[in-house]
């Protein structure tokens, strides 16, 4: 037979991830996390990856606001505000099974509720 199912259900996967991301980048452009706190009217916004490429599992905060200044007021959780909108987009869209994991910096990411329910210190 000259079609394979295996094949097709891999091709289609494959195009979906690419297509996500192809989606998120056009959608959200040159845009920074920084950059939503610029706008008129717009909340905080984060989003919560879990990083798993260490030994131990830990969120990554992707903000769109920075931190107080002051020395005892420090991220208690890793995470920025200098990265692009469509990757922390895509971080946090990592179910496994779905989409790849997602290489930033040197640490892998995934979707943050698959390994983080809670943030508790």
């Amino acid at each position: 037979q000259w079609y394979n199912a295996e094949y097709g259900k891999q091709w289609y996967q494959r195009r979906v991830r690419e297509t996500w991301e192809e989606l998120l980048r056009a959608e959200c452009k040159d845009w920074r996390m920084a950059d939503v706190s610029c706008w008129d009217n717009s909340p905080l916004v984060a989003f919560v990856s879990s990083v798993v490429n260490h030994e131990v599992v830990h969120p990554y905060v992707f903000r769109s606001y920075s931190l107080p200044s002051d020395g005892d007021q420090s991220a208690h959780y890793r995470g920025g505000y200098s990265n692009y909108i469509w990757e922390g987009l895509r971080a946090t869209t990592a179910a496994p099974s779905y989409f790849r994991e997602m290489e930033l910096g040197g640490d892998v990411h995934v979707m943050g509720l698959c390994y983080t329910t809670t943030l508790q210190r």
